[in-house]
């Protein structure tokens, strides 16, 4: 899922992929996070 997201994010830079980019990041972060706390 995260690949064609870039690819996306890349052929449309603009407001919107930032957004998403952020949504990604958070995501991860929450996900290691998680990871790292259990």
């Amino acid at each position: 899922m995260r690949t064609p997201m870039l690819m996306f994010i890349r052929k449309n830079p603009n407001k919107l992929s930032k957004l998403i980019m952020k949504k990604i990041l958070l995501s991860d972060s929450f996900i290691y996070g998680k990871i790292l706390y259990r």
